[in-house]
């Protein structure tokens, strides 16, 4: 367990959650999408408190609602297991929490590689203490927890897969911290949905061609560093193509089939037509963003290091 926060109660008790897994809550995927549903585990702690006459206080906790957020964006909101955990030192506490398809599409515009959320507890006490023999004190306070839920780019595409999001055919892309890059990402999405209905196989290519579209300022600008770190340690053969030229080769064919999704009037695009030319495009692009990501890397280390 890992304590994630805790908050002070009256009469100096105190509260203290933990968490069930390394980095935070752990979590059981209890509905996949399109609901979307689950469930994360928690251990909370109390601290007795003391009265005036040094009289231990007791406290009932009623926890009402989480959320969880990324930025000032609220992803995802949940709901108590328990409406009401008895005044035991220790005791489990989980909330049902909603992740539906547009939630996850949210996180996925919106990430670089790792996920970090913040979560946020809320919820009234009960503090029980003794007075004179016919009566007992009960007085009522708020509390809110709040603490930072990291999930690495792996844990991430684990719990995406759990959820059954991977099985729209999602393909995990590098994300070269460049601006801009999220419309190349919003059109992939597109065509994932298209794809993953079976609605308009043309429309696939369409939105696929509109994100190369889009791509292509940032392969353009960086194409000669692209060149020279594919050929890193490759001499080729002597009057053939560098392994770079290939592969850029590989990036013009497939751009080029996908110009026939605009002309469905000249061309019929059937749905493996569509698959083929998702899965040709996100490899290519998958394989030029990571070595993209690779170049900022290194000049930003160099920069840092010259700083």
């Amino acid at each position: 367990m890992i304590e994630l926060n805790k908050f002070s109660l009256s009469y100096n008790g105190e509260l203290i959650i933990y968490g069930l897994d390394l980095f935070g809550p752990a979590y059981e995927v209890k509905e996949k999408i399109p609901s979307g549903i689950i469930e994360l585990k928690y251990k909370i702690s109390i601290k007795k408190g003391k009265f005036s006459n040094q009289e231990e206080v007791y406290y009932r906790i009623l926890p009402e609602y989480s959320l969880i957020r990324l930025g000032e964006q609220i992803i995802s909101w949940g709901l108590p297991q328990k409406l009401e955990l008895s005044p035991n030192l220790s005791e489990d506490l989980n909330f049902s929490h909603f992740l539906d398809q547009h939630s996850l599409k949210i996180v996925e515009d919106k990430r670089n590689k790792d996920v970090l959320f913040n979560v946020e507890i809320v919820g009234k006490y009960l503090a029980i203490h003794g007075g004179a023999p016919s009566f007992v004190y009960i007085d009522f306070g708020v509390f809110h927890l709040s603490f930072n839920w990291k999930l690495s780019q792996s844990e991430w595409l684990r719990l995406l897969s759990s959820l059954g999001y991977s099985e729209k055919w999602i393909i995990e892309l590098d994300r070269p911290k460049l601006e801009g890059i999220h419309e190349v990402l919003e059109h992939i999405n597109k065509a994932e949905d298209a794809l993953y209905n079976k609605s308009d196989p043309a429309n696939v290519l369409t939105e696929l061609r509109v994100a190369n579209e889009s791509f292509k300022p940032f392969f353009e600008k960086h194409k000669d560093k692209i060149s020279l770190k594919i050929d890193e340690g490759s001499t080729g053969q002597e009057g053939q193509k560098k392994k770079s030229d290939r592969v850029f080769d590989i990036y013009d064919r497939v751009s080029y089939f996908l110009n026939i999704g605009p002309h469905h009037d000249k061309y019929k695009v059937t749905y493996d037509d569509a698959l083929l030319g998702y899965r040709e495009f996100i490899s290519i692009l998958s394989y030029l963003s990571k070595i993209i990501s690779d170049i900022k890397n290194e000049e930003e280390e160099k920069e840092s290091g010259n700083g």
